[in-house]
């Protein structure tokens, strides 16, 4: 897994919010902000998605 960081560098400037969403669905396992995506932006949502599951992995290992 990619770090956060090498994750956010490789977001286009204005696709924030789209990672912001991604990053939601991905620590929630959910899609509810996937079909309100701009044009464009499936990727900067792909990529927060990514980054949000990798949250949810580390956040359930400091809570176990």
């Amino acid at each position: 897994m990619n770090s956060i960081i090498d994750i956010i560098k490789e977001i286009p400037h204005g696709h924030g919010a789209s990672v912001k969403k991604g990053i939601s669905d991905g620590i929630l396992n959910q899609h509810d902000y996937k079909e309100k995506l701009p044009t464009g932006h499936s990727l900067s949502y792909e990529r927060g998605k990514k980054a949000g599951k990798y949250l949810q992995e580390i956040i359930a290992k400091m809570v176990k």
